[in-house]
């Protein structure tokens, strides 16, 4: 076998292997996986509060807070990782609305993982389109993988924090972002962006 055969192999054996499988037999996640779900959900906003709390404070989160924040994150992808390769993205009335917000939530999260971030991009945009997930939930997960990936964003949702501002990062096609959102059913980013100051001014930044 060529060099190159092997290499093709191994690129087709990764693609697959990192494709979510379906399940042999679906998972009631309601039943099952729901108060799991919702304690870790508890965990990663609990710690991103103290986090806002300090940037509130003192214009930034300590280091052993920033490593705690990670320690959760790293937690809950390892908890939730294997569960969306294995079944796919939930859909009612398997998991309820809160429930499928909580699971955007932790990927939303899982920067530790931009390629299974990616990965789930595809399978939150059909559970837009099923009207399981709103579009700011499609608009933000897009953004933080066209963050990840080295790319402008496209709706504008995600910025980094100096000092107590939010700068929103680089937009592709700026002057049609705001038609972007509307579609999506976001403010314009002007808005948007009052929005994070006055976040920032008294909790920090999301």
């Amino acid at each position: 076998m060529t060099l190159f055969r092997r290499r093709l192999l191994l690129s087709l054996v990764l693609t697959v292997a990192c494709r979510p499988q379906p399940a042999a037999t679906p998972v009631d996640w309601n039943s099952h996986l729901r108060p799991e779900l919702m304690a870790r959900l508890d965990r990663d906003q609990a710690v991103r509060d103290s986090f806002l709390a300090q940037i509130n404070a003192l214009g930034h989160p300590t280091a052993a807070l920033a490593t705690s924040m990670q320690s959760v994150d790293s937690a809950n992808l390892a908890w939730l990782k294997p569960l969306l390769l294995a079944y796919g993205w939930p859909t009612r009335p398997a998991l309820d609305s809160e429930g499928i917000e909580a699971v955007f939530l932790l990927v939303q999260h899982a920067d530790r993982d931009p390629a299974f971030q990616a990965a789930m991009l595809p399978q939150l945009a059909a559970a837009h389109r099923s009207g399981d997930i709103p579009g700011q939930s499609l608009a933000l997960l897009t953004d933080r993988v066209a963050k990840a990936q080295g790319r402008p964003q496209i709706y504008g949702t995600q910025t980094t924090l100096k000092g107590r501002e939010a700068i929103v990062d680089p937009i592709a096609d700026s002057a049609g972002v705001d038609a972007r959102r509307a579609a999506l059913g976001l403010p314009p980013l002007a808005v948007y962006k009052h929005l994070l100051d006055s976040m920032v001014s008294r909790a920090g930044t999301p």
